[in-house]
């Protein structure tokens, strides 16, 4: 989410004198609160100046990607500028992709934020397995939540340091040699965009 902060400085104005802000945020972004001389969410907001007043108006970016669905409904959360989406947020070029390949074969990563030396299998039976440094790490069994959008429930998750029973893992832009994965606790919020591919090169 990412933040703008809009400065206003008020002066130059009758001692006493009432006059009322209003926030209006452009295009992606939602009005969040006021900062410096004035605070709270209230919008618009009066104020009655009897000084110098140094005003913030403070916006967040409720629309990363800028696709026109807002990020808590966002299942593709960075789609390219000027793709045209479905209601959840996904382009056509996002949904293509053959699923078989993802199938009976190990996949690799090591993405530093959450993952290192990090392999796993999905089994086209129905079942999963995941290891680090060679180590089993979870197993679990699956089904498509949704095919379509690549989104797959994991359930009967166990393993070691395995908080959450079931898991959601979406998978998009898959390839032969790869696919990318973003996965979620609750299909609402989703962690950061997981790169794996068929070689631990």
């Amino acid at each position: 989410m990412k933040e703008v902060q809009y400065h206003l400085v008020l002066g130059h104005l009758k001692n006493g004198q009432t006059i009322t802000l209003s926030a209006s945020p452009s295009k992606y972004y939602d009005f969040e609160n006021w900062d410096g001389d004035v605070t709270g969410s209230l919008n618009p907001i009066t104020i009655t100046v009897n000084s110098n007043k140094t005003v913030t108006a403070i916006f967040v970016k409720i629309d990363d990607d800028e696709d026109g669905v807002e990020n808590n409904l966002d299942n593709c959360p960075d789609t390219q500028a000027g793709e045209n989406v479905n209601p959840n947020g996904c382009s056509e070029s996002q949904l293509v992709g053959d699923k078989l390949q993802l199938f009976d074969k190990f996949w690799y990563t090591d993405y530093e934020y959450a993952y290192q030396n990090a392999k796993k299998i999905i089994y086209s039976n129905g079942t999963t397995e995941g290891y680090l440094n060679d180590e089993l790490f979870y197993t679990a069994d699956w089904v498509w939540e949704d095919e379509r959008l690549g989104i797959m429930k994991l359930y009967n998750v166990e393993g070691t340091y395995q908080p959450y029973p079931t898991l959601w893992q979406k998978y998009y832009d898959i390839k032969e040699h790869s696919f990318k994965e973003i996965q979620s606790s609750d299909q609402i919020n989703y962690g950061p965009e997981v790169l794996w591919t068929d070689t631990d090169n």
